[in-house]
């Protein structure tokens, strides 16, 4: 059996039916990857592509949904409740079969490479293919959004780890990085108050954080 690897991008773009086709249409035609699924939402005005294949296509797939979506999604026209910080956002690897950890960082780092040289978007590598702790977290990298790094230099602890030194005008930036399975959930609060979503956050990372309970839940 061949090893296996499953990788889910997710890009930034929820409302246009015809651009999330296309994106998965190049995804397929790349390698001999499986798409398994892709949804999108149109009030985060985002999408999600699943697929499955050997590090060799994934890595040719993952580039080619890149290309596409750094050529059909423009972030300037771009709104949406979801933080992003890229046309195409994150691209997470998760080794599935026969495939070790740093097999799968070796391979997020070939596709971040692959994108800022071929695409010339900065990279920012992040879970198990961070290079500092303060890059393991999706979220602390894309604090502020890409509204706010736009019109600035990339320097010091906003520095990418490969790439230009300032976002790519129309598509940001995009975070790789490998990482284990994940299940990711909404949680509609009836209250539209955002200080009671903080607290209930900060309550949660408090017991994470505390080894009380609640592990691994970001």
């Amino acid at each position: 059996m061949s090893k296996l690897v499953q990788c889910i991008p997710n890009f930034s773009e929820g409302r246009r039916p015809e651009v999330v086709q296309a994106i998965v249409d190049a995804i397929s035609r790349a390698s001999d990857v499986r798409v398994i699924d892709h949804s999108m939402d149109a009030d985060h005005n985002r999408s999600v592509a699943t697929f499955l294949g050997t590090p060799e296509d994934v890595w040719r797939s993952a580039v080619a949904g890149a290309r596409a979506a750094v050529g059909l999604i423009d972030l300037n026209k771009h709104t949406g409740e979801h933080p992003r910080i890229g046309a195409v956002d994150v691209i997470p690897v998760v080794p599935i079969r026969d495939v070790s950890m740093d097999e799968a960082v070796a391979l997020s780092q070939n596709i971040g490479a692959d994108v800022a040289r071929q695409l010339l978007v900065p990279v920012y590598l992040y879970e198990a293919s961070a290079r500092s702790t303060d890059r393991t977290n999706l979220a602390e990298i894309r604090k502020g959004g890409f509204e706010a790094l736009r019109n600035l230099e990339l320097e010091g602890d906003r520095r990418p780890d490969l790439g230009p030194s300032k976002l790519h005008p129309t598509a940001g930036a995009v975070v790789v990085g490998a990482r284990g399975p994940l299940v990711a959930f909404n949680v509609n609060l009836g209250t539209d108050d955002v200080t009671v979503a903080r607290a209930i956050a900060s309550k949660m990372r408090k017991l994470r954080d505390s080894g009380v309970a609640l592990p691994g839940v970001k």
